[in-house]
Parts: structure tokens; sequence; C-alpha cells
């Protein structure tokens, strides 16, 4: 058992702990945890940042009167206090989600530098999460309500797409996942502090990407980027050639140099996302990446964070 305990290095540190109040709280209704998970949910960021008044009051108001302890705090320490809640007692697919971008974009690595791109189709499959930086590592996750049925083809997919893959789970599952899959796949358990733990780490794969699987992960401007910096191409084809034109360009390339191409243009992509994310609660880090945000809504939102949530209250 202490050798077990040895194995397992805690990559991240800085947990997001619960007010010690909170901590107590085991036994709030089902009904009440839904309803603060709901305040995660890709609407809820939206109306936080709409330009509609009446909307962002109305989920402030939800913020204020559904999570516990909320008086003299703001609406973003609300958001953390309520995922503080969520990692302890309903830990879904988000808070696995935010602590990943969390932990590594902002912990590990740097946002300027490093970046995310979260629910990127690979093939037939999509991903949970990929960070760049300077490499490409996807993250599959699996909580506690999910099966495994699809895992194998997830996993095969991801692997044509990027260098390194790996599962994030809860410990419970974690020596299963470890039991289940691919050697040179990592696996990661978060904890009920949403912390990190690195039962094993994701080994490279170069060797396992695949050409047009890469190509798909691509929007036509970035292919373009590629070629032009690559092989000088210039577009010399009509419209409706230009997608076969540019993937036979494409596939020329050895894998090691579109690997790294498309690397570079989707980190760029992620990057967009860096600044309306450094502005949010830590809550909110993984939201500000799935969901784009205007410079204009990213003020928006900043400002409904920073109110007292106790205004909204009725």
């Amino acid at each position: 058992m202490i050798a077990m305990k040895r194995q397992v290095r805690d990559t991240f540190t800085n947990d997001m702990r619960p007010a010690p109040d909170l901590c107590k709280n085991r036994r709030m209704p089902a009904t009440d945890l839904a309803t603060i998970a709901g305040l995660f949910s890709r609407g809820s960021f939206r109306a936080l940042a709409s330009a509609r008044p009446e909307l962002a009051n109305e989920f402030a108001r939800r913020v204020g009167e559904s999570v516990p302890g909320t008086a003299g705090v703001s609406i973003g320490d609300a958001l953390d206090t309520a995922l503080s809640i969520m990692a302890k007692r309903y830990r879904n697919e988000y808070v696995f989600k935010n602590s990943l971008v969390d932990r590594i974009v902002f912990g590990r690595h740097n946002p300027r530098t490093a970046s995310a791109l979260l629910e990127l189709r690979a093939g037939p499959s999509i991903a949970d999460v990929v960070i760049f930086n300077g490499t490409s590592t996807a993250y599959e996750i699996k909580t506690d309500l999910d099966d495994f049925s699809r895992l194998a083809s997830q996993l095969r997919c991801y692997e044509q797409c990027f260098e390194r893959v790996a599962v994030v789970t809860s410990p419970r599952l974690a020596p299963r996942v470890l039991a289940a899959v691919p050697d040179h796949v990592g696996v990661l358990a978060l904890n009920d502090r949403g912390s990190l733990s690195e039962r094993r780490a994701p080994a490279s794969g170069v060797g396992r990407l695949s050409p047009p699987a890469l190509f798909g992960l691509l929007r036509r401007q970035e292919i373009l980027t590629i070629l032009r910096r690559t092989r000088g191409y210039e577009i010399d084809v009509p419209p409706a050639q230009l997608w076969q034109r540019t993937r036979d360009l494409f596939l020329d390339l050895s894998v090691e140099v579109a690997h790294a191409e498309v690397v570079d243009q989707l980190r760029v992509r992620g990057m967009r996302a860096a600044a309306p994310a450094a502005v949010m609660p830590r809550s909110l880090r993984a939201m500000a990446y799935e969901v784009p945000l205007s410079t204009s809504a990213t003020a928006r939102a900043h400002a409904k964070l920073i109110a007292p949530a106790s205004s909204f209250v009725r």
C-alpha cells in the first residue's frame, strides 16, 4: 500500500478548497446540486455575458439564491464556492474540464504560451479537452457515471490526431482505467478537492499519428496558412477543387512537420480565449475556452462577476 502511494504523484497543488462550513454540508439534496451544476452550462455562461440585462440579472439571481454562504461575496466568488461543492459532491464532466484547464494551462504552463480546445472533433469522436504547448495532449474524461463501452475506439481516434493521450477519471475508477487502456495512454485521477494526480504519464506517440486525421482537425484558413508556410502554396484551383488540392499537398508533408504545424495552428485558435479566461474566476476558466466571447461580452461578464451576489437575491 505504501509503495502504491509513492507511485501516485500529485502533479498540481493549490487546491480549490470549499469553505470549512461547506465541507460539512454532505446532505445537500440532489435537486440543489443539480441546480448548482446548471450554473456551469453554456446557456448560463452566455446569459452572464448577454447584452440583455434581464438575462444577466436572472443568472446572477440564480447564483445568489442557489449557492449557500454567498453573503458579502461577489458573483465570481460564489461560483468558485459552487464549483468547490460540486468537486466534493457532484463531480460532473465540467468539474473535470475546469480542473484540467485551471491546473495545466494556468498552473503547469502559462495561458500566454499554452492553450486549450474543448469538445474538439477528432474523426468520429470528440475529445473533451486538448491542450497545446509545443505538442498536443488529448484528455478523455470518464466520470463515475460514464461507461467504458466506447473508450477503446475513442482512444484510437485520439492517437491518430494527438501526440499524447490520457484518461482523466476518479480515484475509484483509476485502477480500472489503468487495466483497461494501453500502456502508452496516461491516467490521471481527480480527487474531491479538485486536485489532479498522475497515475501514469502519457507516452509520446508521433508514430501513431495519421496525416489524414491531422488534416481533419483543421479549418480552411489554417490549412492554407500551413501550406503557404511549408510549400509556398497559393490557391490555384476553383473553390470546388480546393479541399482535395490542399489535402493532397498536406498529405505530402512528413508526419513530424504536419503535426508541428497543426499544433501551432490549433494553439493559436485556442489562444483567443486566453484574454477572457484571464478575467474570469477560476471556476469559469474552462467555460471561457468552451464558449467564445467578444471583447464587449467579456467586459459585461466581468462587470457582473464582481458585483455582490446578495444584491440579486429577491
